[in-house]
């Protein structure tokens, strides 16, 4: 698991850019980056401790991707079908 959150973490901003990679994107959103933050927190859901549980689960919903967060983030049906 430690190595999923470390491929996580050191990897978005790479990804990111590959996924925008048409565009000329220079500037990440912050909520681009609170997905990345949603991603580690998942990875770690099934070892937390039920002492923690709720508590990581509380700060995970901080950094859900919401529906409009995602249309912003993602290209347009145009560029999909080109790819």
């Amino acid at each position: 698991m430690s190595l999923n959150v470390w491929l996580v973490v050191t990897n978005w901003m790479a990804f990111l850019k590959t996924a925008h990679a048409e565009e000329t994107y220079a500037n990440l959103t912050l909520n681009e980056l609170k997905q990345g933050i949603y991603q580690v927190l998942t990875l770690e859901l099934p070892y937390l401790t039920p002492a923690y549980r709720d508590r990581v689960l509380a700060l995970r919903e901080q950094y859900r991707p919401t529906l409009s967060d995602q249309d912003e983030a993602a290209p347009e049906p145009s560029r999909v079908a080109s790819r």
